[in-house]
């Protein structure tokens, strides 16, 4: 390290100025902008987009794309420029550009009123009118009503209250801005920004809009990625991605290289595809929580963290209200997260869910929310990890979730694996989920037609009756009939109507009866799965069922005992809420686990459970382990 003298007479970097005349005419030469007569704010875009090229032209500052994308905002919507939309830069927008100037992917977790729809209205302006002939703007939200009250509203009202005539037509109703066509030609569909509405029930349209789009450069914006379709980003990933990136080789025209002798090069790398989402954190398992997965685990981002690295090799940003930037001030200098609005979160108590979701941006812990399930609880018992088998012998599982009406509930099937994986934890995987649907070709009947799917997924798998178990509840007893005639007997009937059973449970450190714990069968179904979470042997849970298993709640009935029922399916969708069918299939693997092969959690092995299996022994199937598979890696 230099000591304190020699730091002392060390000249201070220079920083970046931005002034109209000093960043263009002071910092690179002059002649050549002046020999392609562009005006100042147009080399700045020219520089934003090749900002070796500055290099290239004798520049000597260090500015980077960042700080073009600023000098082009201070120009045209700066305090001093006359805009009528004036943006104001705060510490977490320089974050977002510092960001969004050096990654392909980046996710911008924010509280309410983090300036993301404002910066990203920026950002789409900038990059559009930087090169209005090449490069498409995508911007999503839930609806074009919506939107003109987030992302497109700010993207109109910069581009109305520009200082200057920005080069596009704007056509509100239709949340499009097209580039302006030379005469006598049609506006090109290539270029531009353009709204596209991603809720679920508009996903065909958006896809339509998506699938096949060329152009050189394509940044998809997508503001409350939480609230639109996973299709949106699944069409991002297998699609607009293809759009390639590319690197721009300039010559020095006023240096050589280190040898003195030959060319000097600067080379400007730009990205064919951008993406860039933004969302209040709802959900590990939800389209905003899937792009933002870390590059490591979910485990290593608590609510203190403010970034991480993405598995997709972008960049997450996370923006909590309480460490917003004007708590660092006497008042609140800047247009985002301030004193009123956590007064009025504070309203709800912070232990709310919408106290961490708009002020924390980041899933409550357990216990803040009435779900069965919660998003930190899944993540911390590992249940989306994968594992390794070791060589103990293992046995293949499969459960039904059946529709019992044509155009009804889902048809859902899992697969999973039961067996010891390399650190002797006995684990249940899942591997596999099956979507049954109706063939209306198909002469049988409906139950008919599903029993054949579920027999094959089984057969094809080497999964015995004695292995597999489906719902008989209801209709489901019906069911049980067809699947002995047709398939013969073995299977597991699991019902989830009626009282809960005499099995037992796990009650803090003791053991009750499950009908002491639980209001009925249901509740003990969806519950009994916790004591696994905890101690990390359920695997393999997928993005959809972590999605519904902590999507439904619960409360508590008192009485002479005080159990737990969950909702009931009619309240479920009396709140918009669709049908778990798929955790309701895979509560019914758990359960086939338990009754048959004696699935415990760990630590459940004293002397009360082994009382209950002395009075009513769980089936072992040795002859099933040792026929079926052995080991599954």
């Amino acid at each position: 390290m230099p000591d304190e003298a020699q730091q002392a007479v060390e000249p201070p970097k220079p920083a970046p100025d931005y002034t109209l005349g000093s960043v263009l005419n002071r910092h690179f030469d002059v002649e050549f902008h002046a020999a392609r007569r562009l005006l100042p704010v147009e080399a700045a875009l020219l520089f934003f987009r090749h900002p070796a090229l500055y290099r290239a032209s004798g520049g000597t500052y260090p500015l980077t794309r960042k700080d073009w994308f600023w000098a082009v905002v201070s120009m045209l919507w700066g305090p001093e420029s006359g805009a009528k939309k004036v943006f104001l830069k705060h510490p977490w927008a320089e974050q977002m550009a510092e960001a969004c100037s050096a990654e392909k992917y980046v996710a911008m977790s924010g509280c309410a009123s983090s300036g993301k729809s404002d910066f990203m209205a920026m950002w789409a302006i900038v990059n559009f009118i930087s090169e209005p002939e090449a490069c498409k703007c995508f911007v999503t939200s839930t609806s074009l009503k919506e939107a003109k009250g987030r992302v497109w509203g700010s993207i109109h009202d910069y581009w109305n209250g520009c200082v200057i005539s920005l080069p596009g037509k704007v056509i509100d109703s239709e949340g499009l801005i097209r580039p302006i066509a030379a005469q006598g030609e049609k506006p090109s569909q290539r270029s531009g920004i353009e709204l596209i509405a991603g809720a679920p029930s508009k996903e065909k349209d958006a896809l339509g809009k998506l699938i096949g789009f060329k152009q050189k450069r394509v940044i998809m914006l997508a503001d409350e990625l939480s609230e639109l379709s996973p299709a949106i980003l699944e069409a991002c990933y297998g699609n607009l991605v293809s759009n390639v990136d590319m690197t721009f080789t300039f010559r020095d025209t006023k240096t050589l290289a280190d040898d003195g002798k030959s060319p000097r090069f600067w080379r400007s790398p730009l990205s064919g595809f951008q993406l860039i989402a933004a969302s209040n954190f709802k959900s590990f398992v939800d389209p905003f929580g899937v792009f933002s997965t870390p590059k490591t685990s979910w485990r290593d981002v608590t609510v203190e963290t403010t970034s991480w690295r993405m598995a997709n090799g972008g960049l997450a940003l996370r923006f909590s209200g309480l460490k917003s930037p004007n708590f660092d001030q006497d008042y609140d200098k800047w247009p985002i997260y301030g004193r009123k609005l956590l007064a009025q979160h504070d309203t709800q108590g912070r232990n709310s869910s919408t106290f961490w979701r708009f002020c924390h941006s980041f899933p409550a812990p357990m216990g803040v929310e009435d779900v069965v399930y919660s998003q930190q609880e899944l993540l911390q018992g590992g249940a989306f990890d994968r594992v390794v088998w070791s060589d103990k012998r293992a046995v293949r599982l499969a459960a039904l979730d059946p529709s019992f009406t044509s155009g009804g509930d889902r048809c859902m099937v899992h697969i999973g694996t039961l067996g010891w994986t390399t650190d002797g934890k006995r684990v249940l995987q899942l591997d596999e989920t099956h979507h049954l649907r109706e063939d209306v070709t198909d002469s049988r009947p409906f139950d008919r037609q599903i029993l054949d799917q579920y027999k094959a997924i089984c057969v094809s798998r080497g999964i015995s009756r004695e292995c597999a178990a489906f719902d008989a509840t209801g209709a489901g007893i019906s069911f049980g009939t067809l699947i002995t005639e047709v398939w013969g007997e073995g299977l597991l009937a699991v019902k989830f109507g009626g009282a809960a059973s005499k099995r037992m449970c796990a009650s803090g450190e003791t053991l009750k009866e499950a009908d002491k714990l639980y209001a009925n069968r249901v509740s003990e179904l969806w519950f009994q799965g916790k004591e696994f979470l905890r101690s990390e042997q359920l695997k393999g849970v997928t993005v959809s069922l972590g999605d519904e298993m902590c999507q439904r709640k619960f409360k508590l009935q008192k009485g002479a005992e005080t159990r737990m029922q969950v909702m009931p399916k009619g309240e479920m969708k009396a709140e918009g809420l669709k049908s778990p069918d798929e955790a309701d299939a895979y509560f019914i693997l758990i359960e086939l686990a338990i009754a048959r092969f004696d699935f415990l959690p760990e630590g459940m092995e004293g002397s009360a459970r082994k009382k209950e299996q002395e009075e009513s022994p769980a089936l072992q199937y040795d002859s099933v382990y040792q026929d079926e598979i052995g080991s599954f890696e």
